[in-house]
């Protein structure tokens, strides 16, 4: 093994308890053997710090095996002793608080209470019980391991002191960590293509993502093949445990194991109950593509381009049970040309709105930024846009109205009129006073669509 078979929060792995063995066979010799290794490699690779022990869980295995440094004095003594089954049968001396790390939680280190004097018995590689009377750091080192064979780690113990978290500088020399951003934890719901913008720069800026939520496969393009979410994807490349409940209240049990927690939401697709949100501290936090409260609702971009608006932005707000009505942190505007298409402003609002939500979360956390309620009296709705809103009509509509229909419903529901007989589908246009083609139709001001580009019957791109 080499320090890369050694898993790290948030795998869930670590949170599983480890079993008991009852014979010493040459597999769980290997094991320690294959331990060691991997410790020593990590060792290698960090200037400041040394490998003092190292728990089977730690490298995916779910047996009771620990290696313990023999002598942490020195990092040239490369020789570790193995415990199995280790079990504290006695707690002495005073409580005390002082440093851990751990290979399994980067770049961490934390002020842990730990009792001074401990009494551990466990069994040996040869099969015979030891018994160990452990005190300063050495007895720390038991409890720190012993804590994982029982499913725990050690910032488990300080989640609620945000003054007990540091981390190493470039000297090797500790330093206070800001808790809001590098400690907190965060359970990100998102679904679709654009929720992955904001996953990614939450685990790039050093957020502490320790959950995706996202809506189950689903089935896709001719084969029907089954695809997952983009942020699964994602997620699962970077070892963070994926929920996907078909109903939301199906995460009830999970969240509570996890208080306090954060809550951040992206285009996750389904609604959140106010008992879901109930269980986030402070709530769950929503990017939403419009300014609020005008907008509320699930197609706010293409109503910006359909209305033909000269601005839009994104609002970054705490979830209520009602739709898009809680309350706002930061907003940030965005001028709009009459050129845009949904593509380009998808793309546009939601990097904006990540940027605004980077810069704001730590402040949400911490309770130093305040939200402020939405003025109800102001508020329009979008709707949930069908295939039903695809069809352009030359009588109601002016050509204007027309042409940003077309930017505005690229992809769906797309933008569709019967011409020759024929049902097209319209991907870009513009308008004129005169026709080119017998393809471009007067609209109700008098004015002209001209057809730029389009999909036939066929599915052929003209």
């Amino acid at each position: 093994m080499t320090k890369d078979d050694i898993i790290t929060l948030p795998n869930p792995h670590l949170r599983q308890k480890s079993s008991k063995i009852h014979v010493v066979t040459n597999d769980v010799i290997k094991l320690a053997d294959e331990m060691t290794a991997a410790a020593l490699d990590w060792e290698d690779s960090r200037p400041h710090e040394i490998s003092a022990a190292l728990a089977a869980v730690q490298v995916d295995k779910l047996e009771r095996v620990v290696i313990v440094r023999a002598d942490f004095e020195r990092k040239s003594t490369r020789e570790f002793i193995t415990l199995i089954n280790p079990e504290i049968v006695k707690y002495e001396g005073e409580i005390v608080e002082d440093f851990e790390g751990c290979l399994s939680v980067k770049s961490i280190y934390g002020k842990v209470p730990r009792y001074s004097k401990i009494r551990v018995k466990a069994m040996n590689l040869d099969g015979e019980e030891v018994r160990i009377k452990a005190e300063g750091f050495l007895a720390r080192v038991l409890q720190h391991e012993i804590d994982h064979c029982n499913g725990l780690v050690f910032i488990d113990h300080i989640k609620d002191k945000k003054d007990a978290f540091y981390t190493l500088d470039e000297k090797g020399e500790l330093q206070p960590l800001d808790y809001d951003k590098d400690i907190a934890e965060i359970v990100f719901f998102g679904t679709e293509n654009y929720s992955l913008i904001t996953l990614e720069a939450l685990v790039e800026e050093g957020f502490n993502v320790v959950c995706v939520i996202t809506k189950p496969d689903t089935k896709r393009g001719r084969g029907h093949k089954l695809t997952e979410p983009p942020v699964k994807t994602f997620a699962k490349s970077h070892n963070i445990p994926v929920l996907q409940p078909s109903k939301v209240s199906e995460i009830t049990d999970y969240i509570k194991q996890l208080q306090p927690v954060t809550g951040v939401l992206v285009a996750y697709g389904k609604i959140i109950p106010q008992s879901i949100i109930d269980l986030f501290t402070p709530g769950i936090i929503n990017v939403h593509p419009s300014l609020l409260p005008k907008y509320r609702g699930p197609s706010p971009i293409e109503s910006a381009i359909v209305n033909r608006d000269t601005e839009t932005g994104v609002s970054i707000m705490q979830l209520d049970s009602k739709m898009d009505a809680g309350p706002i942190y930061a907003q940030t505007r965005q001028a709009l040309t009459g050129k845009e298409t949904k593509f380009e402003l998808y793309d546009k609002l939601f990097h904006d709105g990540t940027s605004l939500l980077i810069k704001n979360l730590p402040n949400i956390i911490n309770g130093s930024l305040r939200p402020t309620p939405q003025d109800d009296s102001q508020a329009s709705y979008c709707q949930l846009l069908s295939k039903d809103n695809s069809w352009l009509d030359m009588e109601r509509m002016t050509a204007a109205e027309a042409e940003a229909h077309v930017r505005a419903h690229l992809g769906f529901p797309r933008s569709r009129m019967t011409i020759d007989d024929r049902d097209i589908i319209i991907t870009k246009s513009h308008c004129d006073k005169t026709p080119n083609s017998h393809l471009d139709k007067k609209f109700a001001d008098g004015n002209y669509l001209i057809i730029d580009e389009l999909i036939a019957p066929s599915g052929k791109k003209q």
